[in-house]
């Protein structure tokens, strides 16, 4: 009888969760591969400064199936070499058309001297007329 006096009324319940979270990520591109989740809820009591936990209420326990882990694995290395492709190639690319670019455009800006017989003998004829 003492011990029930000693008691609130009511007596509020806390709780209390446990959660474990494993994660597998890519390392280039950071997608999660595979993923686990254990979490378990407790219900508390709070008697006189002393917790007492009386019983899990909630427990969870998941993980990605295969197919799902197969699927996160495939969609990953495809987000890899399409970051490969950005990354590397795309810039490559850009150099040489832009190497070329600036060729084109010495070659216009100085064009070659044409020494065929064609253009002096068109040259002598304008210095007999004058």
């Amino acid at each position: 009888m003492a011990a029930r006096d000693a008691l609130t009324d009511p007596v509020p319940p806390t709780s209390t969760a446990d959660t474990t979270i494993t994660l597998a990520a890519d390392t280039l591109t950071g997608a999660p591969i595979d993923a686990t989740l254990d979490q378990q809820v407790i219900v508390n009591l709070d008697l006189n400064g002393h917790t007492v936990t009386l019983i899990p209420v909630m427990t969870i326990d998941t993980a990605l199936t295969d197919a799902s882990v197969a699927g996160a694995a495939t969609a990953s290395a495809t987000a890899a070499s399409q970051l490969t492709l950005i990354g590397v190639y795309v810039p490559l690319a850009l150099r040489v058309l832009g190497a070329m670019r600036l060729i084109l455009a010495g070659v216009r800006r100085h064009p070659a001297l044409d020494t065929s017989a064609a253009a002096r003998a068109t040259v002598d004829e304008t210095a007999s007329l004058g």
